[in-house]
């Protein structure tokens, strides 16, 4: 069934090109574009579960790392050593600054993905495909 919903859209870009005599470069970058939108939810599941299992690996294997209620029950009986306190407040702000790069990368991201959006709307409004 999805093999004939790949050839059918295949030959419904195939039709669109011919018709609307779309560039080859735009039809290869369209092809990609579907190809990579029709990957992301299997890759998106497989990201989100392995972040799951890491957080629960880390929950159990390094509880200092991820579980407040632990470190804080540790903290507050005296049982935590102070040089794990002195580790922990030295990578504090690395992994702050680390976090702050991941986010700043997303934005990055976030502009990647809003030109490639810019190309594909300026494609179909070149050949008149863009509902107004």
């Amino acid at each position: 069934m999805e093999y004939a919903n790949a050839l059918g859209e295949d030959l419904g870009i195939l039709l669109l090109a011919q018709v609307s005599m779309i560039h080859s470069q735009h039809l290869t970058f369209l092809r990609n574009r579907r190809r990579l939108v029709r990957f992301w939810p299997i890759a998106g599941i497989f990201i989100w579960s392995l972040l799951a299992l890491l957080t629960v690996y880390l929950w159990h294997n390094s509880p200092q790392l991820i579980n407040y209620p632990w470190v804080a029950t540790q903290i507050t009986q005296g049982i935590l050593p102070v040089s794990t306190l002195k580790i922990m407040a030295l990578m504090l702000p690395i992994l702050t600054i680390t976090l702050l790069s991941v986010l700043a990368l997303m934005v990055l991201f976030g502009f990647a993905i809003n030109q490639i959006e810019k190309r594909y709307l300026k494609i179909l409004a070149e050949h008149s495909l863009l509902p107004d």
